[in-house]
């Protein structure tokens, strides 16, 4: 619930600045933890969402796809802002290693971070390892892998859609790549 939050999670400049806005509302220290996916990862993911929510049409899939890249750029913006504002408080960490057969070190890495800015956590870093594996399996759950199975986002048609945007998408993975 909000009343017993432990993070707010944006993805996008307007949930950022609202959720800046409540934490500091409740008197609590805003410390940004800035998580980067591989913007072409990120975009397919999102891509079979969209499929879910209804984008039928190559145009609507198109607007679409420029509309996340546009997205994709304003967290990194969002992120550099921070970095100014905050100085050395705030995390950035890559999508990829929190996922990885190796996770342990990054989520003790996040555990550490929190412990260090004195976040309050119920949970020893001992059970940081079940904690993960329990998130893994609820996220499963509500995998967006049934619009993969729609038709419309076959591997062709992701790899088609992709290189439509394949500079912009290139230009997005160098800014993370300086980043992080």
């Amino acid at each position: 619930s909000k009343k017993h939050f432990i993070g707010y999670k944006s993805h996008f400049e307007l949930e950022y600045n609202f959720n800046k806005r409540e934490i500091n509302r409740q008197g609590y220290k805003h410390l940004p933890i800035f998580i980067f996916r591989d913007p072409r990862d990120a975009i397919k993911s999102h891509m079979c969402r969209a499929v879910n929510e209804g984008f039928s049409e190559q145009k609507d899939l198109d607007h679409w796809t420029e509309h996340t890249i546009r997205l994709y750029q304003q967290t990194i913006d969002i992120f550099e802002a921070e970095v100014g504002r905050t100085g050395s408080n705030f995390l950035v960490l890559d999508f990829a290693g929190l996922v990885s057969k190796s996770h342990f070190v990054k989520w003790l890495q996040l555990y550490e971070f929190l412990q260090q800015h004195n976040f309050q956590l119920q949970a020893p870093a001992s059970e940081i390892e079940s904690i993960v594996a329990a998130s893994k399996l609820i996220a499963r759950g509500v995998s967006t892998s049934k619009a993969r199975n729609t038709g419309l986002l076959n591997s062709d048609v992701i790899k088609n859609q992709l290189s439509k945007f394949e500079k912009d998408i290139s230009e997005l993975q160098e800014r993370v790549r300086e980043r992080t």
